[in-house]
């Protein structure tokens, strides 16, 4: 391993939660989150979220990209800035001493 120590190692944290068979969720336009990988081809327009999840010591941290597929209409490339922007913005607010549950109340 390139750099990295082996006791720096977590495991996937979605493989085999709730019976899932992946290590990578990936979900498609419409599913919000966590979707399965499928035989479905993306086609352009598509918006992709990859959610990669690790485990370490009975902690979890997570991690997720959004892709746009070839011509994505305005209002859905709207969408995913304005996603972004407020997950930037949110980590803004928690800093280094708040609880990020703090957002959700």
């Amino acid at each position: 391993m390139l750099g990295r120590r082996k006791e720096a190692i977590g495991v996937s944290g979605s493989l085999g939660q709730y019976g899932f068979p992946y290590t990578v969720n990936t979900s498609v336009n419409h599913v919000v989150c966590h979707g399965w990988a499928s035989e479905k081809k993306l086609k352009n327009g598509d918006i992709v979220n990859v959610d990669v999840s690790v485990k370490k010591e009975g902690y979890y941290g997570d991690s997720s990209i959004t892709f746009c597929v070839g011509d994505v209409p305005s209002h859905a490339k709207r969408l995913v800035n304005v996603t972004q922007e407020c997950l930037y913005k949110a980590i803004k607010i928690v800093g280094y001493r708040l609880s990020l549950s703090i957002l959700s109340w």
